[in-house]
């Protein structure tokens, strides 16, 4: 779980009905106080990371990021992934709320190559690039699939062109 907002935990009851021993893997600081706060986790089903990391207990191709924390909506914490395929990375997100760039740049600590291909999946706030880091970051972003609660779709379209779609419900993406 990304973070602990109600529009990104209200279907996990729903899941852990249907699966009741599923882990839930959450960040240290999932139950301070938030505004929007969602879901409680049952103890059971809490796998916490206090560390960005391999999770190599799921897969040897999933990495966990630090966990960063925003200024707003109460200054909420966030945490994100990243998926190993074949020669590129992909980095899923759930609001970015502490900003895009934090999660790429935690690539480093992760043990993955900055210059490795990424494909930037999820929804971006209000977070936006600078005509600085576009030029360094878009010879290696192959795609960028906008979600959820991202504000500056034209400005990405504008930035990264054809590499830019929207992300659809139900739709099945292929790297």
């Amino acid at each position: 779980m990304s973070h602990n907002h109600y529009d990104h935990t209200d279907g996990l009851p729903g899941i852990l009905n249907y699966n009741k021993d599923l882990p839930v893997y959450i960040h240290q600081y999932w139950d301070k106080p938030v505004s929007f706060i969602g879901k409680v986790i049952p103890h059971q089903n809490r796998y916490i990371i206090k560390k960005g990391r391999n999770l190599t207990e799921l897969d040897e191709d999933i990495y966990v990021t630090n966990v960063f924390k925003s200024q707003d909506y109460g200054g909420i914490h966030e945490q994100a992934f990243y998926i190993r395929s074949n020669d590129s990375y992909i980095l899923i997100c759930g609001c970015c709320h502490p900003g895009l760039i934090r999660f790429l740049n935690d690539r480093e600590n992760l043990r993955i190559p900055t210059d490795t291909p990424l494909h930037l999946i999820g929804g971006f706030h209000g977070f936006k690039f600078g005509t600085n880091e576009v030029k360094e970051l878009n010879p290696y972003i192959y795609s960028v699939v906008l979600c959820h609660c991202t504000m500056n779709v034209e400005i990405y379209k504008k930035q990264f062109g054809e590499k830019c779609s929207m992300g659809i419900v139900g739709e099945t993406l292929s790297f």
